[in-house]
C-alpha cells in the first residue's frame, strides 16, 4: 500500500512540473499578490468570457479575451466552468499560463455530453460481460 501511495504522489508532482515548465512571462505579481493565468476557450478555440475559475484562493472570472488572472499562494488545483458547458479541472502555478478548452453540454446534434476525468487505478469494465479470451471470465457479483 505504501508503494502505491508513493506512485500517486509522484504522479501529482509530475502534473505540477508540466504546468511549471509551461510558464511564460507577464506580470506575475499584482498588488503584492502572485498570480497565474488561465485562458478559457470553447471547442472551436474562441475565447469564453465570463467563465469561472474556482481554486482554493477564490473565484476568478475570465475577461472578454477569455483570460482569468488568478491570485495564488503557490500551485493550486480547481475547476473551470461556464453556462452551458462541461466543467473541467485545472492546475495553475504562479506565473503559469494554462489553456482550458470547455465543451458544450450538448453536441452538434443535440446529444447530451458527459466528461470523465480519471486518475490512479481505474477499471472501466469487467471481463465477466464479454471475456476477451476463453477461461478469463469473472463471475458476476451476486
Amino acid at each position: 500500500m505504501k508503494g502505491r501511495m508513493r506512485a500517486r504522489i509522484i504522479g501529482v508532482a509530475a502534473v505540477v512540473a508540466v504546468v511549471v515548465a509551461g510558464c511564460g512571462g507577464g506580470d506575475i505579481v499584482v498588488g503584492g499578490r502572485p498570480q497565474g493565468f488561465v485562458t478559457v476557450v470553447d471547442e472551436e478555440g474562441r475565447p469564453v468570457p465570463g467563465a469561472v475559475v474556482e481554486v482554493q484562493t477564490g473565484r476568478f472570472v475570465t475577461d472578454d479575451e477569455g483570460v482569468a488572472r488568478v491570485r495564488l499562494a503557490g500551485p493550486v488545483a480547481g475547476t473551470v466552468s461556464a453556462t452551458g458547458m462541461l466543467t473541467e479541472p485545472v492546475v495553475v502555478d504562479v506565473g503559469g499560463e494554462v489553456a482550458v478548452r470547455l465543451w458544450a453540454r450538448r453536441g452538434p446534434t443535440g446529444e447530451i455530453r458527459t466528461a470523465m476525468h480519471l486518475g490512479g487505478d481505474v477499471m472501466l469494465g469487467r471481463r465477466y460481460l464479454r471475456p476477451g479470451r476463453a477461461g478469463t471470465q469473472i463471475p458476476a457479483p451476486q
